[in-house]
């Protein structure tokens, strides 16, 4: 699979969903974390921190989409983040990926190295998951390469479940996919945009 990612650029992606739960039960149990929605002016701030791994484009294209970021904090420290969509946002350059209410895309995820293990990013992913339903968005999807073994260990601690397959690949600015029956059911898309032809 890994050698058809790398030479055919196809890619194999397991989708997930989970139902959000107002009171949610975290599985990070360090004490003195705090899980909360990133600030605008927090955000901007992090893109100065290279450890992070947050491209000013990107920040700024995510909030002027109106997309949201949380974060867990040690301290006021940002120790890790995850974005959510409810209207599109990118994968890579080239594939975008498009859902509908009352789903909304968990994309983007990363932990500071020194605090990786600790199942923070499972908490903050509920957490997250119990903010956006006070807006209605109830259902949380997301999809994971399915050679990416690390990630998809994540998905036994946040109780979501296997709804298909994805497959795509995007050539000369178009993108050619394939979804299984209860991914398109959920209406899930994966898409080139314009900017990428």
């Amino acid at each position: 699979m890994r050698t058809a990612a790398d030479l055919l650029g196809i890619h194999v992606c397991v989708v997930r969903t989970r139902e959000a739960s107002s009171d949610p039960q975290l599985p990070c149990t360090r004490s003195g974390i705090e899980y909360r929605q990133i600030e605008t002016d927090e955000l901007v701030a992090a893109v100065d921190d290279s450890e992070l791994e947050l491209d000013r484009g990107f920040v700024l294209d995510a909030i002027d989409r109106g997309d949201f970021a949380f974060g867990a904090f040690d301290n006021d420290n940002l120790i890790a983040y995850s974005w959510r969509s409810v209207t599109c946002a990118p994968h890579t350059h080239d594939l975008w990926v498009r859902v509908r209410r009352p789903y909304n895309y968990a994309y983007k995820s990363f932990t500071r190295p020194e605090y990786r293990g600790q199942r923070i990013i499972p908490s903050l992913i509920l957490f997250s998951d119990s903010v956006m339903l006070e807006s209605g968005w109830t259902h949380r999807v997301g999809f994971i390469a399915i050679t990416n073994f690390a990630s998809l260990e994540v998905g036994k601690h946040i109780e979501s479940h296997v709804i298909g397959l994805g497959v795509f690949a995007t050539y000369f600015g178009r993108c050619f996919s394939f979804r299984s029956k209860g991914v398109v059911k959920i209406g899930l898309e994966f898409f080139a945009p314009a900017s990428a032809s």
